[in-house]
C-alpha cells in the first residue's frame, strides 16, 4: 500500500496498518503496538517527496544553480534563514531570532518554531534541531563571499528533517511543546576541526537562563549521504543514554532497513548537541559520520563534505527519510508513558553539581533531577522529598540538605531539587554524593532506583609541593632545563598569579622570580627567568624555592609551597 493511500485512512487505521506493516517479526506485543501509536501515526506522514523539495530549496535557486549559505552571506540570513521560516508556517509562528557572533558582522540568526503542548501544564520542551549554514571551504581557491557553500548534504538534509517534524507532528496531541530550531553559524569556524557552534549556544544559553525544564534534544546533522546502504550514527553521552535507547528502539520500528550504530563520547564537540551537553541537558545526534578520510568498507566516506560539489543531486533520499522517520517517531513516542506503575528515577548523571571544579569553601549547587520512567502518577499526589548525603571515608554519612518536589511527574519528564552544599575540608578529594528520592506512599515499579551516587572531586586553592627538574642540578650545564613545577588548582574565571623567593641555606634570598598568572592545574617556572641577586653564580649547596600564589586583584597571598634543590659545580 502506497503512503499516499496510508494518508486517507483514519489515523488510528494508519497506525493499525502501519504496526502490521513495520514492526520487525517478534517484536510487538498489544502492549509494544499501544505505546508506539503515535510515533507509527508521526512516521507514516514523513514525506520522501518533500524531504527531496526542501534540500533543492536551500541548495539551489529556481534556475538549478548551486547557492550559498555560509555564515557570512546576507543571503543566509535574508533568503535561506526566511526560506525556513516560512516552511515552519511562517511569522507569527515561526519566528528569525538575532543572535551575536563574535566572528562577523553580518546579521545571525536561529529561525524557531514551537509545537504547543496540548495539556496544560506542559510537560516541558523536547527539541528537534539541526544547523542551516554551509561551507565549501575545502574546495581548491574556494571565495567564501563569492563561491556557492549549497550544503545540500551538510545540512540541508537536516533542516529537512525539521520541515518533516513540522508537517507531522502538528496534528498529534502531545503533552510536551516541541521546539523545532534550526541553527545558525554552526560553521563559523575558521579551519577544520574547530567547532564553534555559535548559533546553538546562543539559543541554549538563553533558554537556559529562561528556566525552562528540557527533556532533551535530537540534532540531526549530515544524514543523506550514502549510495551503498542505509546507516546512521547515533552520539549519546551517559546522561542521553535513555534517549538513545528510546530512539534505537524506534528507529527498528518505523524504519526497520536503517542500521543504527551507536557511539558514546562524553567530548563529542563536532555538533549542536554538545551547546546542550555544556548545559548539563540531554541530546543525542544523529549524523553519517564518515568524512572523506574516513572511508570503510561498510560506509563510504562523503567526498562533497565541506565542499561546492555538495548538492541536492547525490544524495541518498530514502537514506534521509528513515533516518526522520526514526527521530520525528521519537519525539512523538514520549506522548506514551512507559507501560506500568509510575517508576522514580534518580541516576548519576542528572546529578548535577554548580560549580563543575568544586574547592573547598564553596557554596555548591546541587541539582537533583527526579525522572518518573514508568507509568502516569494519580493526581493529586502530594510531595516527595529528596534527600543529598556526603559519605564520609570511614563509611558514616553526612546530611547535606533535603527539598520537596510536587508530584505528578510526567511519564518520562522530570522535576528538579536544588540542594546547597556547603563544602568543608573534610570534603577533600574524592566525595561521594548520594541523592535519595523518598516518596511516601507512592506505588512504584520498584525503588532500587531511587538513589544514585555521584563522584566529584574537591579540591584546595593551594599550592602542592614544588618540585625542581632536574635535582640535583649542574648550573654549568643544565642552567636551561633547569624549572619548579607544581600543581595549583584555581577556580574557574578567578585570576591569580605566582612568584617565587631562592633562598640559600642561611636563610638569605639569592634569587627571585617576578610575578606571572597562574594556569589551573601544572604550573612551571623557569630558572633563566629568575634574577639571581649579587655577583657570580651561585655557589654550590642546598636551596630553598619559596613559591607564592597570589589574588591578582588584591595582591593578597593566597597559598604558598617549598621545595629544596642542590646546586652542583
Amino acid at each position: 500500500m502506497s503512503q499516499r493511500a496510508l494518508r486517507i485512512l483514519p489515523i488510528g487505521a494508519v497506525a493499525s496498518v502501519l504496526a502490521l506493516a513495520l514492526v520487525p517479526r517478534g517484536f510487538a506485543s498489544e502492549r509494544d503496538l499501544a505505546v508506539s501509536r503515535p510515533a507509527i501515526r508521526a512516521a507514516a506522514l514523513v514525506d520522501s517527496a518533500r524531504i527531496v523539495a526542501t534540500v533543492r530549496s536551500l541548495s539551489a535557486d529556481t534556475t538549478g544553480a548551486p547557492t550559498s549559505r555560509y555564515f557570512e552571506r546576507t543571503e543566509t540570513y535574508a533568503v535561506h534563514a526566511r526560506t525556513i521560516q516560512n516552511l515552519l508556517g511562517g511569522a507569527p509562528d515561526a519566528l528569525r531570532i538575532p543572535f551575536e557572533s563574535l566572528r562577523s558582522d553580518t546579521l545571525q540568526v536561529n529561525v524557531i518554531r514551537v509545537l504547543p503542548s496540548s495539556t496544560i501544564p506542559s510537560a516541558g520542551y523536547v527539541f528537534l534541531t539541526a544547523h542551516y549554514d554551509a561551507t565549501g571551504r575545502r574546495s581548491t581557491g574556494w571565495d567564501p563571499l563569492a563561491d556557492p557553500a549549497p550544503g545540500a548534504d551538510d545540512n540541508a538534509s537536516g533542516v529537512a528533517c525539521l520541515i518533516e517534524a513540522y508537517e507531522c507532528l502538528r496534528g498529534i496531541p502531545l503533552p510536551f511543546e516541541v521546539g523545532l530550531v534550526a541553527f545558525g553559524a554552526e560553521e563559523a569556524s575558521g579551519a577544520i576541526g574547530s567547532f564553534v557552534l555559535e548559533g546553538s549556544r546562543a539559543f541554549v544559553e538563553s533558554f537556559e537562563e529562561a528556566g525552562y525544564p528540557v527533556l532533551g534534544a535530537i540534532n540531526c546533522d549530515m544524514i543523506a549521504f550514502n549510495p551503498d546502504r542505509k546507516k546512521v550514527d547515533l552520539v549519546s553521552n551517559a546522561a542521553s543514554t535513555w534517549l538513545a535507547d528510546l530512539l534505537e528502539t524506534t528507529a527498528a520500528l518505523v524504519a526497520p532497513g536503517l542500521q543504527v550504530v551507536r557511539i558514546q563520547n562524553e567530548s563529542s564537540a563536532n555538533s549542536d548537541h554538545a551547546s546542550f551537553w555544556a548545559f548539563a541537558e540531554d541530546a543525542v545526534m544523529l549524523i553519517e559520520n564518515e568524512f572523506p578520510n574516513q572511508s570503510n568498507a561498510l560506509y563510504p566516506g562523503n567526498p562533497n563534505y565541506h565542499m561546492e560539489s555538495d548538492t541536492a543531486g547525490a544524495l541518498n533520499y530514502g537514506m534521509a527519510a528513515d533516518i526522520t522517520r526514526a527521530a520525528v517517531a521519537t519525539v512523538a513516542a514520549l506522548a506514551d508513558p512507559p507501560p506500568g506503575p509510575p517508576d522514580l528515577l534518580v541516576d548519576a548523571p542528572h546529578v548535577v553539581v554548580l560549580p563543575r571544579k568544586v574547592f573547598v569553601g564553596d557554596r555548591a549547587s546541587v541539582e537533583v533531577r527526579v525522572f518518573n520512567r514508568g507509568g502516569p502518577i494519580a493526581s493529586p499526589a502530594g510531595t516527595a522529598r529528596v534527600v543529598l548525603e556526603v559519605r564520609e571515608p570511614g563509611g558514616g554519612a553526612r546530611t547535606i540538605g533535603e527539598e520537596s518536589i510536587d508530584l505528578p511527574i510526567a511519564p518520562w519528564f522530570y522535576k528538579r531539587a536544588l540542594i546547597t552544599w556547603e563544602v568543608q575540608g573534610r570534603d577533600e578529594g574524592e566525595a561521594r554524593v548520594v541523592a535519595r528520592v523518598i516518596a511516601a506512599g507512592l506505588a512504584e515499579a520498584g525503588t532500587a532506583n531511587n538513589e544514585a551516587t555521584k563522584d566529584v572531586t574537591v579540591f584546595r586553592n593551594e599550592i602542592a609541593a614544588v618540585r625542581a627538574v632536574t635535582n640535583p642540578v649542574r648550573l654549568d650545564r643544565a642552567v636551561a632545563d633547569l624549572r619548579f613545577e607544581f600543581e595549583a588548582p584555581i577556580r574557574p574565571g578567578v585570576l591569580q598569579d605566582v612568584e617565587a623567593s631562592v633562598y640559600d641555606i642561611n636563610g638569605r634570598r639569592v634569587a627571585h622570580h617576578p610575578r606571572e598568572g597562574a594556569q589551573d592545574g601544572g604550573n612551571f617556572l623557569l630558572w633563566r627567568n629568575f634574577a639571581v641577586e649579587g655577583d657570580g653564580d651561585l655557589p654550590s649547596g642546598v636551596y630553598l624555592v619559596d613559591v607564592r600564589l597570589l589574588d591578582r586583584g588584591t595582591g593578597a597571598e593566597v597559598s604558598a609551597g617549598a621545595g629544596k634543590f642542590v646546586i652542583q659545580h
